[in-house]
């Protein structure tokens, strides 16, 4: 697979493309043995110590020296006591929220340039510095426009050097069939508007100079599912990311525009089948391993006629 597949900018900026968390240091007891569920891609620059990492495939092991990645798969990991190491997690999908790294189970990057582990190096250092070690989940940090710009480039460094390494063991990107340029626009229009602002169907059709029907009718075709349904799929997945963030349930109800914390543990619950408060609790003892982090392309789509905030 080419890595470097063809198409157009405006498609390749329909990409969701985040840091999630960059850290340099020891692993915290807390998090020494833990199960992960579907969340992001994980690279571990192991320092000193090393891993053992059980997927669905069997298992993998990595040790000092090694560049370990993750992809976004159910697994467990046991690191060694002594363990030091550089972790950067991100995501890296495509506009329906499926992964785009074109492999299945863990690897060891075979050979990384030094240039490689120098830009992972810089960039945890530089989420350290802005933030401390205490940077859950940085799309919620507060930053001002020059820092995101900083913090942007040297993300966007680090995801080129890491395409290159992949590219020398045949790695690439997973294709990314050619959509509708207006289910494009109102899939970055949903992306780009405020948490707490349900964008219409209307207002999307208006934009893009559609009919409702006829909008729905390529969502349909294109995605498997009108635009509110994918709209109503991205606010649970950015409901989950905050919870697991640890931010409290009338934080998350108020930020996602839902009139009271009550409307939305209706409303979450319908979804996970769990209380925002339940789900919390259950992931932080890991108990939701296979649920905790659903993406667009997972998650089941909900009737349309289903509360919506």
């Amino acid at each position: 697979m080419n890595i470097d597949n063809q198409i157009r900018h405006d498609m390749w900026m329909s990409v969701e493309k985040q840091l999630v968390w960059a850290y340099q240091g020891k692993v915290d007891p807390a998090y020494r043995s833990t199960k992960v569920g579907k969340y992001y891609y994980a690279l571990w620059y192991f320092i000193k110590g090393g891993v053992t990492v059980e997927t669905c495939d069997g298992l993998f092991h990595a040790r000092e020296g090694d560049c370990f990645l993750i992809p976004v798969c159910e697994h467990s990991q046991i690191f060694s006591e002594e363990t030091e190491l550089v972790s950067i997690r991100f995501l890296f999908n495509d506009p329906e929220g499926t992964p785009l790294l074109e492999f299945d189970q863990p690897v060891v990057l075979q050979a990384p340039t030094s240039h490689f582990m120098t830009v992972c190096v810089r960039l945890a250092k530089l989420v350290k510095k802005m933030y401390g070690i205490n940077n859950d989940h940085l799309n919620y940090m507060r930053a001002d426009f020059e820092t995101h710009l900083k913090l942007d480039g040297h993300f966007n460094l680090f995801m080129r050097e890491l395409l290159l390494n992949l590219r020398k063991m045949d790695i690439g990107l997973r294709p990314m069939g050619e959509m509708d340029d207006r289910v494009r626009s109102c899939i970055r229009m949903i992306r780009k508007s405020p948490p707490g602002k349900m964008l219409q169907e209307s207002e999307m059709a208006s934009q893009v100079g559609l009919s409702i029907g006829h909008l729905n009718r390529l969502f349909r075709e294109q995605l498997g599912m009108t635009p509110h349904t994918w709209r109503n799929n991205y606010r649970y997945k950015q409901a989950c990311y905050r919870l697991l963030n640890q931010e409290s349930v009338k934080e998350v109800a108020y930020s996602l525009g839902f009139s009271s914390p009550q409307h939305f543990s209706i409303w979450f619950k319908q979804r996970s089948g769990h209380s925002p408060r339940s789900y919390k609790r259950k992931v932080s003892e890991g108990g939701l391993a296979g649920e905790a982090m659903p993406h667009l392309a997972t998650v089941g789509p909900v009737q349309d006629g289903s509360l919506s905030g």
